[in-house]
């Protein structure tokens, strides 16, 4: 795991802005502004006194919140607030590579746990959770054995409030309501990220507690034995902006949806819906005969927005009354917006393809990458403030 520089938590101390100057005690303003001027001159460039350095600028971390703990007391209700918006120290999430779950932490909208379980010897940590209501992700840990955590853990499976996550597959439609856990990097080979989104954008699919208690068991290989963490887990909607477009575009029979839009401070979600009925041309449809409709999506600035925990949903055909009824249903999952962004253009587009049968393939274009072709018909700009 990653530990802060001197540098770093010299940088987190005097970004905090823990309370706004008139909200402050004046002791605890005092000491602050005495802290911030040790540090200043304990950092200047000399060599000889890199460990003065260190042990001070350990002193003033404490130093400081210290002070303010201790002054808690008589400061107002918003410090209890903004003790509880500190970023964690050694932060799986902040140093990880999903920019919404560095952002989040950042901001101080995760929470800190210390629940773990040891299996022969080898610890399995929970260290930090977040649940935006969008999508839910775990950060844990392994010690006391080499190689990579996330190559090593074998049939995980989550409970909420003992429950298994998943119905089984004898459940008609499971399909629709399933969901699929994801397993990211961590910032280490010790380290990993278990994450998934709810599923509820369909009647009957499935939607979390707002509080719950989740047990993550799963096991390692080599090892008889299963490790089980229980993790205490609270929705957090409250800094959640919510948008119901209900903007469509249709084209070839084919009609897309925007239903829903929440910004979290850790995801940007966007529920689609895509219906088609009749003839519809071979090019939008699986070998499975189901749609086969991507999506990118664009910032008002003409940026990209990346991926963040994939996406979720599924996709359906059958017929009625001698028609076939295409269905797909998507919570799309990118990194937060910038708060200057106003609008969304989505782009759906198709992949093209070489070949027929067993030697069908991915056309690839002149990067090396697999070719698309957008339906222009069917992009539309969303604005969002």
């Amino acid at each position: 795991m990653k530990k802060r520089t001197s540098e770093q938590l010299e940088l987190l101390l005097k970004n905090m802005n823990l309370l706004p100057a008139n909200e402050l005690p004046a002791v605890i303003r005092q000491r602050q502004e005495e802290t911030y001027a040790m540090l200043d001159e304990i950092t200047k460039p000399m060599y000889k006194f890199n460990i003065l350095k260190r042990t001070a600028i350990g002193f003033g971390v404490a130093l400081v919140l210290g002070v303010i703990v201790l002054g808690s007391g008589f400061a107002s209700p918003a410090l209890a607030r903004s003790l509880e918006r500190i970023p964690l120290v050694n932060s799986i999430f902040e140093f990880a590579g999903d920019m919404g779950l560095q952002a989040a932490s950042r901001q101080g909208f995760t929470t800190s746990i210390n629940n773990s379980d040891e299996v022969q010897g080898v610890t399995i940590r929970a260290s930090e959770v977040i649940y935006d209501g969008t999508r839910l992700s775990v950060a844990l840990t392994r010690e006391g054995e080499e190689g990579a955590f996330s190559e090593s853990v074998q049939d995980l499976r989550v409970f909420i409030d003992g429950q298994p996550l998943n119905a089984g597959e004898e459940i008609e439609n499971s399909f629709k309501h399933n969901i699929g856990i994801i397993i990211s990097p961590g910032t280490d080979e010790r380290a990993l990220i278990l994450q998934f989104s709810e599923k509820s954008y369909d009647e009957g699919g499935t939607t979390l507690p707002d509080q719950f208690q989740m047990t993550v068991k799963g096991r390692l290989s080599g090892m008889e034995d299963d490790f089980q963490i229980e993790i205490p887990v609270k929705k957090d909607t409250s800094h959640n902006i919510v948008h119901q477009p209900g903007i469509s575009r249709t084209y070839n029979h084919v009609t897309t949806i925007i239903e829903k839009i929440t910004q979290t401070p850790a995801t940007t979600q966007i529920q689609m819906s895509t219906q088609a009925v009749g003839d519809i041309p071979d090019t939008y449809l699986t070998d499975t005969n189901n749609l086969a409709i991507h999506y990118e999506f664009y910032d008002d600035k003409g940026n990209l927005l990346k991926y963040v925990n994939g996406s979720n949903g599924w996709s359906d055909s059958k017929k009625v009354d001698d028609a076939i009824h295409y269905s797909l249903k998507e919570d799309v999952n990118l990194v937060p917006l910038p708060r200057d962004v106003k609008a969304l253009t989505v782009k759906p587009y198709l992949y093209k393809y070489i070949g027929e049968g067993s030697e069908k393939r991915n056309l690839l274009d002149s990067h090396g990458y697999p070719a698309i072709e957008y339906i222009l018909q069917l992009e539309m700009t969303i604005p969002i403030r």
